[in-house]
């Protein structure tokens, strides 16, 4: 007679009636290659912004974002200070070569936030040029605009005044 009584395989360890896997098996059963771009996409859930997620392991070790999962099992430690950013462009692309270890700073103006765009454009919102911006503490404020509001005010302060 067959023994049919269920043994778990080496990487699967039983807690009652449930199985739990290895992160790095959850991870490969969520991911489809796409063979143009090399894009590991991620199939599981997302968070609303289109970045993977998946849980750490236990349900209080709480959720990892797939890309830094992948890149901290496939490529090691991501230093304080710096973030992995998609050269892809795609959120839920997964692949650890398809990351670059930046700055807050750089990933936020490689980005497609409107004040990133306005950045690289060289413009202040209103169609000025930055060059020769004033910079305060890292913010820049654009000469033409200051100037434009210090009038105005002057203009009012003398209509208050005066009348005319």
């Amino acid at each position: 007679m067959k023994d049919y009584t269920f043994k778990p395989a080496l990487s699967e360890k039983v807690l009652g009636k449930r199985t739990v896997h290895r992160p790095i098996e959850r991870f490969w059963r969520h991911v489809v290659i796409e063979p143009t771009s090399g894009c590991w996409l991620w199939t599981g859930a997302r968070y609303p912004g289109g970045y993977g997620v998946m849980g750490r392991g236990r349900t209080d070790e709480g959720n990892i974002r797939v890309h830094r999962f992948a890149y901290l099992h496939y490529r090691g430690d991501i230093p304080v200070g710096l973030e992995p950013d998609h050269l892809c462009r795609v959120r839920h692309c997964a692949n650890p070569w398809h990351l670059e270890l930046v700055t807050r700073r750089e990933n936020f103006l490689r980005g497609e936030h409107p004040t990133a765009v306005r950045f690289r454009s060289g413009l202040c919102k209103y169609g000025h040029s930055m060059a020769d911006a004033y910079r305060d503490r890292g913010a820049r404020a654009c000469r033409t605009c200051i100037k434009l509001k210090y009038n105005s005010a002057q203009r009012h302060a003398r209509y208050e005044r005066t009348g005319q």
